[in-house]
């Protein structure tokens, strides 16, 4: 069984900037912005904070899984 571990914010930003790339090409030119929320986009995260990310879209997915 995996147990949760700790990340500092900048291991959090490491593992941003290997998303933003698999975000463009899943959503390529429908890509219109990733952005960072909460307690990460602050500075305030802590070790054991999640990572929330929001991703926008130009036109919405329809029909897909």
């Amino acid at each position: 069984m995996k147990s949760i571990k700790a990340h500092t914010h900048e291991e959090r930003t490491a593992i941003v900037e290997q998303l933003i790339p698999l975000f463009h090409t899943r959503f390529r030119e429908n890509l219109l912005a990733v952005a960072a929320c909460a307690s990460y986009a602050r500075g305030t995260d802590l070790d054991y904070s999640d990572l929330e990310l929001t991703v926008f879209l130009k036109e919405p997915l329809v029909g897909e899984k």
